[in-house]
This record gives structure tokens, sequence and C-alpha cells, in this order.
């Protein structure tokens, strides 16, 4: 993965509700709060640093792909790890 900075001088605000938006989606699926909150704030810092490229609404469209894509990746990983107990 690239190492990747946030943009703070792209309204705060906005990436914050996007980060609750997508912290609230992560645990409506499931996932527990605490991987749901590291997650979201990764997914933004990925797409604040793409901001330059992407316009708003493609942007709020990359931050749910890429957290259906790292909640799919974590159910994964959930099921095997049931299985492996059992």
């Amino acid at each position: 993965m690239r190492a990747v900075t946030p943009t703070h001088d792209q309204a705060p605000f906005a990436w914050q509700s996007l980060q609750r938006r997508l912290h609230d989606h992560l645990m409506g699926e499931g996932m527990p709060a605490a991987e749901a909150a590291r997650l979201s704030r990764e997914i933004i810092v990925i797409c604040a640093n793409d901001a330059d490229s992407i316009d708003r609404e493609d942007l709020h469209e990359r931050a749910f792909d890429e957290a259906r894509t790292l909640l799919h990746t974590w159910q994964a990983t959930r099921r095997e790890q049931l299985l492996e107990a059992v």
C-alpha cells in the first residue's frame, strides 16, 4: 500500500461527514466500532490524496467502493476464522 497523507486544506467538515457515513455503513454491516473507525479514517486519507483528480460526486462513490472492498475482505477473514474455530 502506498504512503498517504491527508490534505487538511479541503473542507474538513465534509471529510468528517463522509467519514461518519463510512463508519456507520461499516458498523451497520456488522463490523466492530474500532475496526470501522480505523478503516473509515484510512479511506478518507486515500480519498483526500486523490481529491484533486476526482470530482466530489465521484469521490463519495470512490469512498464507498473502498468501504465495500474492505468490508468484503473483513467478512471473508471472519468466515475463515469461524471455520477454523469449528
